[in-house]
Order: C-alpha cells, then sequence, then structure tokens
C-alpha cells in the first residue's frame, strides 16, 4: 500500500532548505512507495515541495485549487477577486476547498506544515488534519533545532517525539 504525506505551506515560506531536509527524512522512514499529496501553488512552499520530492525520484499526488472556476453555492466570500499578479479573477474560497478536499482524499500517513506569519490557509489546513487524528509537524522558518531532533530521530529509525508537532 502506498504511503501519502500530506504537505501544506504558507505562500511567503522562504525556506526552501528546511522543506528539502525535511521531505529527504520523511523519505527514509518508508519501505514501500510513497506520494507527496500538495496544493500544487505556483508559488510558496508548495513549488520547492514538489522539486524536492521529484528529486527523490518519488511520486506527486497534485491537487491545485480550481481558482479560475466557477463560484459555488456554499462560497460566502462575496465578489471574486482580482488576481494582483495578471489578468482575471478567481473564486476565494477555491484554496480553502482544496485544502479540505487533501484531508477528505483520507490514506494520510503523516502531515507535514510549512506555515509563515499568519498563513490562515496552511494553519487550517494543519488544524483539520489535527482534528482527523493525523500526525502532523510543524516547520516554520525557526525549525532548525526540531529539523535536527526529526533528522536524527529518522536515522536511528525511531519517530520523533511527539512534541515537535
Amino acid at each position: 500500500m502506498t504511503a501519502v504525506i500530506l504537505g501544506t505551506g504558507s505562500r511567503t515560506y522562504d525556506r526552501p532548505d528546511i522543506i528539502r531536509a525535511v521531505l529527504a527524512a520523511v523519505a527514509t522512514r518508508y519501505d514501500r512507495d510513497v506520494v507527496l499529496r500538495y496544493g500544487e501553488c505556483r508559488r510558496g512552499a508548495d513549488r520547492p515541495m514538489h522539486q524536492a520530492w521529484k528529486a527523490l525520484g518519488l511520486g506527486l499526488q497534485p491537487y491545485p485549487a480550481d481558482l479560475s472556476g466557477p463560484c459555488r453555492k456554499d462560497c460566502d466570500h462575496g465578489p471574486r477577486r482580482a488576481y494582483q499578479d495578471g489578468p482575471g479573477d478567481y473564486c476565494p474560497a477555491a484554496g480553502p476547498r482544496r485544502n479540505r478536499d487533501m484531508i477528505k482524499a483520507g490514506g494520510i500517513d503523516e502531515v507535514h506544515g510549512f506555515p509563515k506569519g499568519s498563513t490562515s490557509g496552511t494553519r487550517i489546513t494543519l488544524k483539520l488534519a489535527r482534528a482527523a487524528g493525523l500526525r502532523v509537524y510543524e516547520w516554520t522558518p525557526d525549525s532548525i533545532p526540531q529539523l535536527t531532533a526529526y533528522v536524527l530521530g529518522t536515522q536511528s529509525g525511531m519517530w520523533p517525539l511527539d512534541g515537535l508537532t
């Protein structure tokens, strides 16, 4: 059975070195096929997650948000918003909907979040993952001590302490 790692991160996360180290350590934990499920945002943490996982030769399970798709009946955000970096508009509920869908798809072995600042999408996704009873790790830009403990736990064959979550 394939292991599923859920990766979620801020669009402003700027520590690809932490992302690469975490995902390399995660990949060593499994003696079976493992895929990375992630949001496929064009900026922030998703891009280095994709690059690091692909460099390891492991499977990717992208979940892009349908930003240009129509709003749904349950959208309560008001008018669509204009893109800041190009023409057109988008449904602001598409990202949060995608984040919920990634968790609802199930089969997740562990969740690695890369939040920075008050990034609501990443933090809500981590909250939903915890509520679903999933093993959740948060890696802020200041996570070097926790990263060291995580990598050392990986090398010794032990899971890291729950205090890192």
